[in-house]
């Protein structure tokens, strides 16, 4: 059985998450932030950079997907025992305007029984 829910992710380059998913029934998994601009601490951190400069994918290589506060389809299977869903992350970086400090950003994956 799907159990549907939210889980809340903390993501850095080094460590890509592999998630395992089971289930007895067809299944989607999505992914969104709560927010547009990334957390930034302290002063001079870049107050206003996009969530988009975040992106995502599913194969190491690309291609890589600006995220959005909108739940996007990453993935979806039929029952299974143990998919592996290989979560890759990627930071574009601007050497004019992103200043240093402290980034975050709430990340959200939704499992659903479509």
């Amino acid at each position: 059985r799907v159990q549907p829910g939210v889980r809340n992710l903390s993501i850095s380059e080094a460590a890509a998450p592999q998630l395992q998913v089971k289930s007895n029934a067809p299944w989607t998994l999505s992914l969104r932030t709560t927010q547009t601009l990334w957390t930034a601490s302290p002063a001079p951190a870049r107050a206003d950079k996009p969530a988009a400069d975040l992106q995502w994918g599913v194969a190491a290589g690309g291609p890589f997907t600006g995220i959005t506060t909108t739940p996007v389809t990453i993935f979806t299977g039929t029952a299974t025992a143990g998919t592996i869903v290989p979560l890759q992350f990627r930071v574009l970086y601007s050497w004019l305007l992103d200043t240093p400090g402290g980034y975050s950003m709430p990340l959200q994956l939704t499992l659903t029984a479509p």
